[in-house]
């Protein structure tokens, strides 16, 4: 594909970067200015009309522009779909009366999380050989074990290829069709980090998305959301990263867990 770099996830980042280039250019090529080319197509089919009632055009040939007048237009939609949902994840949403300062809100929001996360909880004293069986468990998962081919492509296909897409763009369904193109550089990737690389932010970086709670049997206008309780939020991380995650839970399949009955048998080492 034209791209050489020593580091694998570092040659992958730029793989992917040429290629949304790519897409751009051909989404310009292949679709132009879609805003302006739906105002020529209505211009088009008003002529046309016009042209018909005075004889100097025919039927087909009004069909045919209002035909090209509503695919215009369906792209046009399209479009404006995804700036739509890009905006909801990037400038939150505007006709929520009590979001009105948005630093305000983000210095808000990081408090009450960054509370809860560092929470501290008291430890009974004899917990020494407490999680003796679940340390072994874990010393058995081989998590930095190379991964196959096989084990990489079968983690790839457990994740839903509708699933929305991270910082980077890029869809488990984009992975998936072209694999044939991409396998080697994927491959490459994933396995230098099990090797010991570090991702970088391109695959890193996170975008936190907080959901409104909806309260059963109350409509979404009725259900007022005030405080970040009412809030759930969800992660939108890059394809790669989700992808070695799956691969790290592929490896519990054949290692026997403690079972739940273990823990609740065992008293509780918080008060």
């Amino acid at each position: 594909m034209g791209i050489d770099h020593t580091e694998p996830l570092i040659k992958l980042s730029l793989h992917h970067l040429k290629t949304s280039k790519a897409l751009r250019n051909w989404g310009w090529e292949t679709f132009g200015n879609v805003f302006s080319n739906a105002i020529s197509a209505e211009k088009e089919v008003e002529r046309l009309e016009a042209a018909v009632q005075n004889n100097a055009a025919t039927e087909t040939e009004l069909l045919t522009t209002q035909t090209n007048l509503n695919k215009v237009i369906d792209i046009q939609d399209m479009l404006l779909k995804l700036k739509a949902s890009i905006n909801i994840f990037t400038e939150g949403d505007r006709n929520t009366k009590w979001l009105n300062d948005n630093e305000l809100i983000a210095k808000d929001v990081v408090m009450y999380y960054s509370s809860l996360l560092n929470s501290s909880a008291d430890l009974i004293s004899d917990y020494e050989d407490y999680f003796t069986e679940e340390s072994s468990y874990t010393s058995q998962l081989n998590l930095t074990e190379l991964p196959s081919d096989e084990e990489i492509w079968e983690a790839l296909n457990t994740i839903d290829s509708s699933k929305a897409a991270g910082l980077d763009g890029f869809t488990a369904d984009f992975y998936k069709k072209a694999r044939h193109i991409i396998k080697k550089e994927v491959v490459e990737a994933i396995r230098s980090f099990f090797s010991g690389a570090n991702l970088s932010s391109y695959f890193v970086n996170t975008s936190i998305v907080l959901t409104p709670v909806l309260t059963p049997k109350v409509t979404p206008k009725e259900d007022l959301q005030k405080t970040w309780e009412h809030f759930n939020p969800i992660s939108l991380t890059s394809f790669i990263s989700k992808l070695i995650n799956k691969k790290q839970d592929h490896s519990q399949k054949n290692t026997s867990a403690p079972s739940s009955q273990d823990y609740l048998s065992k008293p509780n080492c918080f008060h």
